[in-house]
């Protein structure tokens, strides 16, 4: 089926090239009847010209009509003119055919046009000479003046529409065909690739080989597809690396006490209940990666399982500081938080929690002893509420201030595994934050502590455009 399919850029082609040549085709029909009426004009104005020319030159000649018809005749081209005068009874007082007998004329369609609107014209076959004529028929004081031309050479040559813009438009024509032909075979070469990309990632045969595509708009999009694409089969195989690592280390650690205890069955209590006890603190922190890891996970593939409901922030904020007062104390380390009370989000409560918590962790695990911490919430719009979180520890060198938030991103991994942190934090605190449509910044300065600066919205159910 594939073999016979039209491809995307052929029906492309063809569709934008018929409506094109069914847009020309009314252009033309128009432009047909437009020149048409043109030239029907143009021949009526003539030939009621002659009529009143003829109306004045009988007029000047005491009604001779013969010999003024015969001197107008004269002085113009058409020397085949009919000239037809006809009484308000409809009797033809002169007629220059070779006609000798006439009825009454007032039946014929261009007289009766004549009679009630002053002119009148027709196409039509003489039935007093079987010739074809266009007519022009004027009523001047009841008197029908009557000017006809056979419908050939002239009168044709008059009603011939000029096809000079027949030729424009088929060039036209041709320099769209190639233009649009070149269009599409672009677009049609960039799909392919496209396409053969998709089909490549589907049999797991991604090589990594350059696509080429060409320099517009398409191009920078399939080629940002494919970028995209190798970034996040690199940063998935840095990821599956990163968590193989992390769960490797505190399991071997477990196993490795483990092992110690079993091995050695002579080994006295307090040997014994160290090395469990370390195999406890192990197994907590591989409980604690293990938890992060499902939480990140849900973020990005299941965020609309979290509850939502109205969270107090300020009275979450008085919370953490009191779970986290012992550690603050243990190093020295005080806080402040200037939130107005009764500062409510409407989002999901763990995160929320988990957004404040692992900042205050954060900042207790690596700011250093006699920092001081700030939660400041400085801003608030009818959509959002603004926060900075800040502390004058250690601070942060710039070279790392873009991948804090990456996740197992570390940076002194020997003294964050020591201390026992799961590198995740940071990445739960920004992915928290997106989900409750806000976004995140730090700011450091070497030896002046840290600055989180982020957004949170006041209704995360709320969609933009209605926020708008």
């Amino acid at each position: 089926m594939n073999r016979y399919r039209i491809s995307f850029s052929q029906r492309l082609f063809w569709s934008i090239f018929a409506m094109f040549l069914g847009f020309t085709a009314c252009f033309l029909l128009f432009q047909y009847q437009r020149e048409h009426e043109f030239a029907e004009e143009k021949l009526n104005n003539m030939l009621d010209n002659y009529n009143h020319q003829l109306y004045r030159i009988i007029s000047r000649n005491n009604n001779d009509i013969a010999a003024s018809v015969r001197l107008f005749i004269s002085d113009i081209s058409q020397k085949d003119l009919r000239v037809t005068i006809i009484d308000p009874q409809g009797k033809v007082l002169f007629d220059n055919s070779d006609a000798s007998e006439f009825n009454n004329h007032n039946n014929r369609v261009e007289v009766k046009k004549a009679r009630l609107q002053q002119k009148g014209f027709a196409l039509r076959k003489s039935k007093t000479t079987g010739i074809k004529y266009y007519y022009v028929a004027t009523n001047i004081g009841n008197y029908i003046y009557r000017s006809a031309l056979p419908w050939e050479l002239f009168t044709q040559k008059a009603l011939t529409i000029d096809t000079r813009f027949i030729y424009f438009i088929g060039i036209m024509m041709l320099i769209f065909f190639v233009v649009l032909s070149r269009f599409t075979f672009s677009i049609g070469q960039t799909i392919a690739r496209l396409r053969d990309f998709a089909l490549n990632i589907k049999s797991d045969r991604i090589s990594d080989n350059d696509y080429h595509f060409p320099n517009d708009e398409l191009g920078d999009i399939s080629q940002n597809i494919i970028t995209l694409y190798h970034q996040q089969r690199k940063l998935k195989r840095q990821l599956t690396q990163n968590v193989a690592h992390e769960l490797k280390t505190p399991v071997s650690s477990i196993q490795g006490y483990l092992e110690t205890i079993l091995n050695n069955k002579d080994l006295d209590d307090t040997k014994r209940q160290f090395f469990l006890e370390r195999c406890y603190s192990q197994s907590t922190r591989l409980a604690y990666l293990l938890r992060d890891m499902s939480v990140l996970n849900r973020l990005d593939e299941a965020s609309e399982l979290f509850d939502v409901a109205e969270v107090n922030i300020s009275t979450m904020l008085t919370e953490i500081e009191k779970e986290c007062s012992q550690m603050m104390e243990d190093k020295k380390i005080t806080s402040t938080l200037k939130i107005r009370e009764n500062l409510v989000i409407k989002g999901n409560y763990s995160l929320l929690y988990s957004i404040f918590r692992n900042l205050f962790d954060n900042a207790i695990a690596y700011a250093g002893e006699n920092t001081h911490i700030e939660v400041d919430g400085f801003k608030e719009d009818e959509d959002y509420c603004y926060f900075k979180f800040s502390d004058n520890g250690v601070g942060i060198a710039k070279e790392h201030l873009e991948r804090i938030f990456d996740r197992f991103y570390r940076v002194d991994k020997g003294r964050s595994r020591k201390i026992g942190g799961t590198g995740l934090g940071l990445s739960i605190v920004k992915n928290a934050i997106n989900y409750h449509k806000g976004q995140i910044t730090a700011e450091s300065i070497l030896g002046k502590g840290v600055t989180f600066i982020f957004s949170l919205k006041k209704d995360c159910t709320k969609k933009e455009s209605e926020a708008d």
